[in-house]
């Protein structure tokens, strides 16, 4: 997370299947270049699993909220970036849930057909419309996130996760 007194740049992590992909393809660079196969192939498998390492989307929030923006990047590095098309937001909200994703194919599904994950997640929301703009495992970190959000936006902080305590 940085901070300057107008912004956040908050990091979406990585899933487990993206870094799942990203071994699998560096195993398979290891097995390839073992076989005696071109250098070219090798190096192709090299760059897909760095890809799938390196890989993550940040969303930067700023004061004015027009400017905000996701932003694409490997291993840090901006590669695309594009304006966050959303309306202004009326409030941020704090809520804990828990993320499901199918294993439907191939090897991952002998892991079991779903993964569970418990998340906090940060949403904005205006009027009937919301997007997600964090999740973590952390509460106390999503709610500092969350306080300097609604700062620099000046909007309201709903957090049920409070109320139900």
């Amino acid at each position: 997370m940085l901070l300057s007194m107008k912004s956040i740049l908050l990091n979406q992590e990585k899933t487990i299947k993206q870094k799942l992909f990203g071994g699998v393809f560096l195993l398979c660079s290891i097995l390839v270049f073992i076989s005696g196969a071109s250098y070219f192939l090798v190096l192709f498998f090299i760059l897909i699993g760095l890809f799938f390492f390196g890989f993550n989307m940040k969303i930067k929030i700023e004061n004015p909220f027009e400017n905000s923006e996701r932003q694409f990047c490997v291993f840090n590095f901006k590669i695309v970036s594009s304006k966050l098309n959303f309306p202004y937001p009326d409030y941020i909200s704090v809520f804990s849930t828990t993320l499901k994703g199918s294993n439907e194919y191939g090897a991952i599904s002998a892991m079991g057909s779903t993964s569970k994950h418990d998340k906090i997640v940060l949403k904005l929301f205006s009027d009937n419309k919301n997007i997600s703009i964090y999740s973590g495992e952390s509460y106390e970190e999503a709610l500092n996130r969350a306080h300097f959000i609604k700062d620099i936006l000046n909007i309201e902080l709903y957090n049920p996760i409070a109320e139900n305590e």
